[in-house]
């Protein structure tokens, strides 16, 4: 059933194309690969961000999310690209899908202001100093999701 469903989900968004994200690699071996663009009026709106949704035990629990490309973000792991699994999995439900997923995504980056993230720092910042966090998140997408 995974496998089936996972097909479906997406080939629905291939054929249903969700705005600023694309599919690069097909479902194949446990992953499928995405590059989504930031948001409009964010600080990652000037960039492309690859994300790799692994497929372990999905639809039971949700895929396991990175960020390839690397992003200042209060719940991603700035070493690895990892989204806090904490999140991801607090209210997950077998019927959520791929796109809600991707949807989810793109609002964490229109507000991401989560209390619990990867980094107690960037976590502060966020909420303390948000202007400053908006500097360093726009300076990161620039150096590293430029398009």
């Amino acid at each position: 059933m995974m496998i089936g469903r996972i097909q479906k989900e997406i080939d629905s968004i291939i054929q249903n194309p969700q705005e600023g994200v694309a599919l690069i690699e097909d479902y194949n071996e446990g992953k499928a690969i995405f590059l989504m663009s930031g948001p409009k009026g964010t600080p990652y709106e000037e960039g492309i961000f690859k994300i790799i949704a692994v497929f372990k035990e999905y639809p039971f629990k949700p895929p396991e999310l990175t960020f390839e490309t690397k992003i200042y973000h209060p719940i991603i792991c700035k070493k690895t690209g990892l989204i806090c699994p904490c999140i991801t999995a607090k209210d997950w439900i077998p019927t959520y899908t791929i796109v809600y997923l991707l949807e989810w995504l793109r609002n964490l980056r229109i507000n991401p202001n989560i209390r619990n993230g990867h980094d107690r720092e960037i976590n502060n910042q966020c909420w303390r100093e948000k202007d400053e966090f908006d500097l360093v998140a726009t300076e990161w997408t620039r150096k590293y999701a430029a398009q």
